[in-house]
C-alpha cells in the first residue's frame, strides 16, 4: 500500500507534550477515530500549531493504530484523552519562533485550494487532514531549510538562531527602527 501524507492540527502546548522526551507517538481525538484506524507504519505525519499558524514538525508513524487512555495531552473538554494512538518517528522538529510560517505558504499549497484564500486557516480546524505528497514535500523541505540555516547560524555564532519575519530577522528590524527614530530626533531636534 502507498505512503498517506496526514496533517494533524494541535495547539503549541500539545505539541510540546508531543516532542517531549520519552514519548515516541502521536494521540488523536474521539472525533478522528476512523481515520487514524487507516493509518499504516510508514505513513507521514506533519504537525501544524493552530494556535501559532505555523508549521514546525514532521515525523513517520512505526505502527497501526492502538487504543490508551492514559492522559497526556489537554483538551477543552476534559473528558478527551486522544485514545486512539500510533507510535511514530520523529523526523524534523523546529521551535516556534524558526518554524514554518502558514500564511506565507498556504497560497502555495493545494489542499486549500478548496478554501477562500482569506480563510484559509477553516482548512485546519478539525484535527487530523489528509494531504498531498506535494503539500507534504512542499513543507517538509522548508521545514528542512530552516532546521539547517538555524543549525549554520548556531555554530557560527554559538547563540539561539533568530526568528525570521518576512525575510528578515527580529533583530535586524530593531536596528533598522532605532536608526529611523535617531533620524527623525535628528531633524526635529528632540
Amino acid at each position: 500500500m502507498s505512503k498517506t501524507f496526514w496533517l494533524i492540527s494541535i495547539s503549541s502546548e500539545n505539541t510540546e507534550k508531543s516532542f517531549a522526551p520519552g514519548i515516541n507517538f502521536q494521540g488523536f481525538d474521539k472525533k478522528s477515530r476512523k481515520k487514524v484506524d487507516v493509518m499504516e507504519p510508514d505513513d507521514r505525519l506533519l504537525y501544524y500549531i493552530n494556535d501559532k499558524r505555523v508549521f514546525s514538525a514532521t515525523s513517520t508513524i512505526t505502527s497501526k493504530m492502538f487504543e490508551e487512555y492514559n492522559p497526556i495531552w489537554s483538551h477543552h473538554d476534559t473528558k478527551e484523552v486522544f485514545p486512539y494512538r500510533v507510535s511514530t518517528k520523529k523526523d524534523f522538529h523546529l521551535e516556534y519562533d524558526s518554524s514554518v510560517d502558514a500564511t506565507y505558504v498556504s497560497p502555495s499549497l493545494e489542499y486549500l485550494r478548496k478554501w477562500p484564500a482569506n480563510k484559509w486557516q477553516l482548512a485546519f480546524f478539525d484535527m487530523l487532514h489528509i494531504i498531498s505528497q506535494n503539500d507534504f514535500n512542499f513543507i517538509e523541505n522548508e521545514i528542512i531549510k530552516l532546521s539547517t540555516r538555524n543549525k549554520k547560524i548556531k555554530k557560527k555564532k554559538n547563540i539561539k538562531p533568530k526568528a525570521s519575519t518576512k525575510g528578515f530577522t527580529r533583530d535586524i528590524s530593531k536596528k533598522i527602527n532605532k536608526e529611523i527614530s535617531k533620524e527623525i530626533k535628528s531633524r526635529f531636534k528632540i
